[in-house]
């Protein structure tokens, strides 16, 4: 089966994630396997008409802030560096406990981002390309 990584965006948590890809889920139940990781940091969490709340006891999680420049560039990214531990640890239980890392990352935002990073890639060149 594939091995899938599912990541949620900011101000979501991995239980809003996982009702909201379900269907998909259940669909692909019987070709692959899906792992969801939590981001580590808390944030003030921003409802819209996809999650208009937070289970009870959950907070919001965020990846990363961004650090902004006077002009409004980005000048960093904070706690980018931590995400990313997070989820080559998470790579590397699952290649521990199943012989290989994940073979497909599903990464929703800020997910993505956090992801690509981890891995070593340039968000922007990947989106240029």
């Amino acid at each position: 089966k594939l091995r899938i990584l599912f990541l949620h965006g900011m101000s979501l948590t991995t239980t809003l994630m996982q009702s909201h890809v379900a269907k998909i889920v259940d669909a692909l139940e019987d070709v692959a396997t899906f792992t969801f990781v939590q981001a580590p940091f808390d944030i003030e969490f921003y409802p819209d008409e996809f999650f208009p709340a937070l289970p009870e006891g959950e907070h919001a999680k965020t990846w990363y802030t961004v650090a902004r420049n006077e002009d409004g560039s980005v000048d960093h990214y904070n706690g980018l560096e931590e995400s990313c531990a997070v989820l080559r640890e998470a790579d590397a239980a699952e290649e521990k406990a199943n012989g290989a890392g994940f073979d497909c990352v599903w990464g929703f935002s800020q997910g993505e981002t956090a992801e690509c990073n981890a891995r070593g890639y340039s968000v922007w060149s990947l989106a240029l390309r």
